[in-house]
């Protein structure tokens, strides 16, 4: 048996160098460079010329043919994980729907609004499975030998799969915040009417006191999200000897573009001995204070589910408050490193593409999930971290790619070719 493989290896090689001896002569016709080459087909004369030929700087027909495949792998890939999420999520809800006696048509729609959050979830596992398809399948036919022969590298192959990933990667920063976000919190807002048939004002938070800016304080008895509203308001301002110069007492007030329309108030005002200087009772004025309603959010949403912008105004609220804000500041950091997760993971996919000739599909779906599992650990240890301030924040969001992109790399200069 031994024997036969050696024979079967010896044959082989002597294939390839075939091949390569072969392809050797074809080389001009594959490369961009200008060289002269001399026509020795003809008789030779004196005033021989030499022909400059010009030739492509990268084989385009190599990167569409191999782009094509790719785009089928993650499409199919990616449509069968939000399958595979949208029946979870409606099984897991389905108590709900049968309690609420929901429609059909609420049903489906409320699963349909679940596809953005299932993409953003399952689209690096997507690209994993569909680069190691792609490549692994390729490695199989003999096709990557051939691309091999003619002199291309395999980075310089998968250029295309590489320069996606990156294009991507830097949408999915605005996508999560512009679409993704969105569209999740409108689905559970949704979901809780149907199933719970809640008021259309809903109670977001209550008996709220904060800290805003240049020495502003504010007690808010209530605050309702959907119409930037609150109840019950007492706004004071302090001096720098911590005694209170300026105070409004409201019914309510709505935050409105020109600044906070309060309702049935007064204001009061004191120097800075503490002698009461105004007073004045009014129905509805509009005072322009710094605080948006944002700040009165009780923390219903998780950074996770808080738009980039959001999370700022947070972490700066924590700051002026002088709170812990570790998690938050973690959260806000990845979610610019997270969406680069499709980046490492090409990369990761490119270098284990060829590590075997059969069952590609297995491997594929092994790496696939044995990476994101990997990732996905490695990630909540670095929250636990980065939390209780054992590393700083920045560290624990970044870490993963500074780690697994190299590793790429290294796995990709060391790829069989």
């Amino acid at each position: 048996m031994i024997n036969i493989l050696q024979k079967i290896k010896y044959f082989f090689i002597k294939i390839i160098t075939f091949i390569i001896e072969f392809t050797k002569s074809l080389r001009k016709k594959f490369f961009v460079k200008k060289d002269k080459v001399v026509i020795e087909d003809i008789p030779k004369k004196k005033n021989t010329k030499n022909f400059p030929i010009k030739k492509f700087l990268f084989p385009l027909t190599l990167y569409r043919m191999l782009f094509r495949e790719f785009l089928n792998w993650f499409l199919l890939a990616q449509g069968l994980f939000i399958i595979i999420l949208l029946i979870i999520d409606l099984f897991q809800k389905i108590n709900d729907y049968t309690n609420s006696s929901a429609s059909i048509l609420n049903i489906v729609y409320i699963t349909v609004l679940f596809m953005p959050k299932s993409i953003s979830f399952t689209i690096p596992i997507a690209v994993m499975f569909g680069t190691t398809m792609t490549l692994g399948t390729f490695y199989q036919h003999n096709e990557l030998v051939a691309i091999y022969t003619i002199g291309v590298s395999l980075m310089k192959f998968t250029v295309p799969i590489i320069l996606f990933n990156v294009l991507l990667s830097g949408a999915m920063i605005l996508i999560d915040s512009n679409v993704v976000i969105p569209t999740e919190r409108y689905r559970l807002d949704f979901f809780e009417r149907v199933t719970k048939k809640s008021n259309a004002e809903k109670l977001d938070n209550e008996n709220i006191t904060i800290r805003g800016e240049k020495n502003f304080f504010w007690n808010v008895g209530k605050f309702y999200a959907n119409n930037s509203s609150i109840q019950n308001v007492i706004v004071f301002r302090i001096n720098d000897d911590y005694k209170v110069i300026y105070r409004i007492d409201a019914l309510k007030a709505l935050y409105t573009a020109k600044g906070w329309l309060f309702y049935a108030g007064v204001i009061r005002e004191w120097d800075n001995e503490g002698n009461l200087k105004s007073e004045t009772k009014f129905q509805k004025r509009v005072i322009q204070i710094e605080e948006k309603p944002t700040v009165f959010k009780k923390s219903r949403y998780e950074v996770e589910n808080m738009t980039i912008e959001e999370t700022k105004e947070r972490i700066a609220l924590l700051k002026r408050l002088q709170i812990e804000h570790n998690k938050e500041l973690t959260g806000y950091y990845k979610k610019y490193s997270f969406p680069f997760t499709l980046l490492m993971v090409a990369l990761f996919a490119i270098g284990v593409a060829t590590v075997s000739r059969t069952n590609v599909m297995i491997l594929a779906l092994f790496f696939s999930v044995g990476l994101a599992v990997l990732v996905y650990v490695m990630q909540i240890i670095l929250d636990v971290l980065a939390s209780t301030g054992k590393i700083p924040p920045i560290v624990g969001a970044w870490l993963p790619l500074i780690i697994f992109i190299p590793i790429g790399i290294v796995l990709i200069n060391r790829a069989k070719t």
